[in-house]
């Protein structure tokens, strides 16, 4: 889940509405809403430990030279979380991953096999 504070838009209806929200409660609502989310997202990657799942590997991870960065099918790029790995694959594969550990947004595994090579 995402979330963004309203900002208002010329044109739009919302816009000329009286008694808008204070900036201060804007953030303050988006903040208690993404620890809320941080929990939930917390929670459904820990589910993951210990099993295996089919990724696509992207590249190398940033900042760290050993370690590979890929996505399940629900990650979106630049939006959503990633998946750590070790293990040696090319940019575009998709493997099997074991998954080793969970934070809020990323899962660290390690490959063990290949699906398919793109």
């Amino acid at each position: 889940m995402g979330v963004f504070t309203y900002s208002r838009e010329e044109n739009t209806a919302a816009c000329e509405l009286a008694n808008q929200v204070p900036e201060r409660i804007k953030r303050r609502r988006r903040a208690e809403l993404m620890e809320v989310q941080g929990e939930i997202s917390l929670e459904k990657n820990r589910d993951l430990v210990g099993r295996e799942i089919e990724v696509m590997v992207e590249g190398a991870a940033p900042g760290r030279a050993t370690r590979l960065r890929a996505r399940t099918s629900a990650q979106a790029p630049e939006i959503d979380g990633m998946v750590l790995l070790s293990g040696e694959a090319e940019p575009g594969d998709i493997v099997r991953a074991r998954i080793e550990r969970a934070t809020t947004y990323d899962l660290h595994g390690r490959i063990t096999g290949a699906v398919a090579q793109l």
